[in-house]
This record gives structure tokens, sequence and C-alpha cells, in this order.
């Protein structure tokens, strides 16, 4: 997939419930943003629904990624969006129904953006958005607004590179005893040991092998 082209940020829009948090989508962009040169943000949306985070983020934030949570009902997080995008050229991205267009309403009222509900049997949203377009808001802010998706391609990546775009796996991956460990049955991994002893996100790793499989089969 090809969002957008000489952005400095992507926004990597999740919602903390209606839809669910999805960590392997995040991954993908995660992925995708590291492959194209660009800074990637996580923004945990809908945080009116829930009392607190999904447990699921902590991963993130030991990462070292940045990670707003917003809520477009209260405006908690709104002016810390907008701080960090001030002077940007960015993309926002994220599955359907995670609120993308009501963020931008937040950040400019003045848009006016159609917005839907997702679904309460599904919790699948609908494509308000039907095709990207920019948006120029104050404070020097420029992004592009993307059509909600539920699977991500990952383009120009080969499996025995994936390791490399999840940044703590890369670290691990110089003491493996093969150099070209794929992390996924070699004896000696030091991935997998990390992963055993409580030192690597599980869920991290599942995402991992996921997207690594799909890359192997040539599936989206």
């Amino acid at each position: 997939h090809v969002l957008a082209a000489n952005i400095d940020t992507m926004v990597i829009v999740a919602a903390a419930a209606k839809p669910r948090f999805k960590p392997g989508l995040v991954d993908r962009y995660m992925v995708a943003a590291s492959r194209g040169g660009v800074k990637p943000l996580l923004v945990l949306n809908k945080m009116d629904l829930v009392e607190d985070e999904p447990e699921q983020i902590a991963p993130y934030r030991e990462l070292g990624l940045q990670v707003i949570s917003t809520s477009c009902e209260t405006g908690l997080g709104i002016d810390e969006l907008r701080d960090a995008l001030r002077g940007t050229f960015s993309v926002l991205t994220g599955h359907s129904g995670v609120g993308k267009s009501s963020l931008l309403n937040a950040l400019d009222p003045s848009l006016e953006i159609h917005t839907q509900e997702v679904s309460a049997s599904t919790e699948k949203g609908k494509h308000t958005t039907s095709a990207s377009r920019l948006y120029v808001l104050h404070d020097d802010i420029r992004i592009v607004d993307t059509p909600g998706i539920r699977n991500l391609g990952l383009w120009d990546v080969t499996p025995e590179e994936l390791a490399f775009y999840f940044p703590e796996m890369e670290e691990l991956a110089m003491q493996c005893r093969f150099r070209d460990c794929s992390h996924v049955h070699e004896p000696d991994c030091a991935v997998r040991l990390a992963l055993q002893e409580g030192a690597m996100s599980k869920l991290r790793y599942d995402s991992y092998l996921r997207i690594r499989e799909s890359l192997e089969t040539g599936e989206k």
C-alpha cells in the first residue's frame, strides 16, 4: 500500500475500544513507517470508553514510541497531539472506525468532516473517508487523511529483512548463533530465548511470525 509521499510522520491511530485495539495492524504500520524512513506516532483514541488503556500498549511505550492517548468526546490529548504535529507533514492511518476523521474535527472544528458510528455487532467501521485528502490546519499542520483499512500489505520487505524493522529483535539478533537466523526454529536463538525469559513481548513476537508468514506466502 502506498499511503502518501514526502511525509515526516505517520500517525497510527488505534482505538482503546469499539473497535478493540489490534496490535498486529499497528506493527505492520510501524514496519511501513520504518521502511519509508518516517517517524511513527501512535494515537490511542476513544479513551473515554475505557477506564485504563489496553495492556497491549505497554510494549510500544517500552520501545520508546511516542504514544498519545486521546478522546474526541472529552478533549483528552488533543492539545498534545496538536503540539506533536505542529510544523510537520503527516499521514493519518489506521483501522476503519478508530476515529481518524473525528480527530481531525477535534483538531479543527471548522472542518466538519462527516463521521459514522462503528457497528455494535461486528466492531467494524464504515469507510466515511473514501479517498486520501490533504488538510492544512492551524499551527502549520499539514496532514493527509487516508481511508481506513482492515489489512495492510507491506511493499518491498523480504522475510529475511523483517526482523530489522522490529528494533528490539534487531538488537537481540546479534547474539543468535546463526547470522541468518529466522528467529522461528533455529537453536540458540537469542530472540526466542528472550521470549522464554519474558524479556521479549509475546504480542510483538506473534506479530512478527504472522507478518513473516504473509511475506513468505505472498499473502496481504
